[in-house]
């Protein structure tokens, strides 16, 4: 488990980063969308420190434009 956690939040911020999509507006994003997300936890999701959750992996496909399906699948190489 902690192997997918490590790649998902590596892919997770290369996504934000390659889209040049500052931190704390996903954060902003987040929370106008009811999901309770603060940057400390964003910063330590992409830094493979704890689990993704659900409803955040749903915001954070919202944002970035990915299909939920395609990230769960995914073998995390982009």
């Amino acid at each position: 488990m902690a192997r997918i956690r490590r790649k998902l939040g590596s892919y997770l911020r290369k996504i934000r980063n390659k889209l040049k999509i500052p931190m704390d507006q996903v954060v902003a994003e987040l929370n106008l969308m009811q999901i309770d997300c603060s940057k400390s936890a964003l910063s330590r999701l992409e830094r493979e420190m704890i689990s993704c959750r659900a409803d955040i992996l749903a915001g954070l496909c919202k944002i970035y434009d990915l299909d939920p399906k395609d990230v769960m699948y995914s073998n995390y190489k982009n």
